[in-house]
C-alpha cells in the first residue's frame, strides 16, 4: 500500500493518491486512485481516475493488461 499527497508552491493545486499493489510468482496486479484539483480556490471541479492492471510472466514472455477511467466532476460556481 503507498500513498501520496503533493500541492505546487503556491497551494493553487493539490494531488493525492492511494496504490495497492500484489505479488506472487509470476503474478502482479495493481489497482491505484488518484484525484487531482487545478484550482481549488477557485471552483468546486476536480478530476479523479482509477487505473488497474496486471502482468503474468509465462516461460516465453510477459502478457500485461491495463485500464484507466478518468472523470471530471464540475460544479463551476461562480
Amino acid at each position: 500500500v503507498r500513498a501520496q499527497y503533493a500541492f505546487d508552491e503556491e497551494q493553487t493545486a493539490s494531488q493525492y493518491g492511494v496504490m495497492l499493489a500484489y505479488s506472487a510468482g509470476p503474478l502482479k496486479v495493481g489497482v491505484v486512485y488518484e484525484t487531482f484539483d487545478d484550482a481549488p480556490d477557485l471552483s468546486d471541479s476536480y478530476t479523479s481516475a482509477v487505473t488497474v492492471g496486471g502482468s503474468y510472466k509465462f516461460g516465453f514472455g510477459t502478457v500485461s493488461l491495463g485500464y484507466q477511467d478518468v472523470s471530471d466532476y464540475s460544479t463551476n460556481i461562480t
